[in-house]
């Protein structure tokens, strides 16, 4: 059970039109990673006990990549658009994330379009029992990630402290003044 559902094949060529045309500014997920043992198979009997949502954070860039780029839908700009820049401006956080620039977080994302990977339970970093990628093969994916310029991920290993996050304040500019509504 996830929220949004998953879609049936025929939807597909909607959702990259969407990307494609710019109508879908960003590309997500609901990720909650739950543990089939313990949490989902809570609706085993009752299916409105089953808590909501997937894991997927972790594979979510090299789907896209592997799919949308790699089959020649979308660009690598559109990649890091729907994925960064679009990201931060969307959740009223533009200036500070998704951009290299003086002042930014220095959040970084080394890409090697060239690496394969094959997501297994056992070599996803999300602390969950399975993953819905499970056998799915990937081509494209973070070979290093440095969050405020520190090392974090590098050859498939989280390298960055537990806890070393920071919350990010958003803020959210204010509509345009317009007519008055009677």
């Amino acid at each position: 059970m996830l929220s949004p559902p998953l879609r049936d094949p025929s939807n597909r060529p909607a959702l990259w039109h969407g990307l494609q045309s710019q109508d879908l500014h960003i590309f997500g997920s609901d990720h909650c990673s739950f543990n089939y043992a313990g949490q989902k198979e809570l609706g085993r009997d009752d299916f409105t006990l089953i808590p909501n949502g997937a894991p997927g954070a972790e594979e979510r860039s090299a789907v896209l990549w592997t799919y949308g780029v790699g089959e020649g839908r979308i660009t690598e700009n559109l990649f890091v658009a729907v994925l960064s820049t679009n990201q931060a401006k969307v959740h009223g956080m533009a200036g500070r994330k998704g951009v290299i620039a003086p002042g930014a977080d220095a959040d970084i994302v080394v890409w090697d379009p060239d690496l394969t990977i094959t997501a297994t339970q056992p070599n996803r970093h999300g602390n969950v029992d399975y993953t819905p990628y499970e056998g799915m093969t990937f081509t494209g994916s973070p070979a290093s990630v440095y969050v405020r310029g520190r090392l974090a991920y590098q050859d498939g290993e989280v390298l960055a402290e537990p806890g070393s996050g920071r919350f990010v304040h958003r803020t959210f500019a204010q509509p345009a003044p317009g007519p008055a509504v009677r």
